[in-house]
């Protein structure tokens, strides 16, 4: 993290590049091309309609991200849902005469791979 310092020092130095460089610089092209320049002093901006503006931006940008964020969500949940159906259709439930009913999973191991990574990744 920078310190305030440093941050100070490097817009003592923008500040100073823009007077003593980038003004006589304009104002010489600006003469040159029969234009009349003032001497301007920098002016201050008001802080509350900036901020005001970025409100309203930012709010739209959330929305927007966080609408892009519930559709990848609800793909998700759609694919998922298909898996775990493919899942629970291909089991079965076996009563064998001696012992107890136990779940028999008739998929092969690469889709039971497939499924476990897609759990996985999600």
């Amino acid at each position: 993290m920078k310190e305030p310092q440093t941050d100070r020092g490097n817009i003592a130095i923008l500040r100073d590049i823009e007077i003593n460089q980038t003004r006589p610089n304009n104002a010489m092209l600006l003469s040159l091309f029969g234009e009349s320049i003032k001497e301007e002093k920098p002016t201050r901006r008001e802080k509350k309609p900036v901020k005001k503006e970025l409100e309203k931006n930012i709010g739209k940008i959330e929305i927007t991200v966080l609408k892009i964020h519930y559709e990848r969500l609800m793909d998700k949940m759609e694919m998922l849902k298909r898996e775990s159906q493919y899942v629970i259709d291909h089991v079965t439930l076996v009563k064998p005469s001696f012992g107890k009913p136990y779940l028999r999973l008739e998929i092969t191991e690469g889709e039971l791979e497939n499924y476990k990574r897609t759990i996985k990744n999600l």
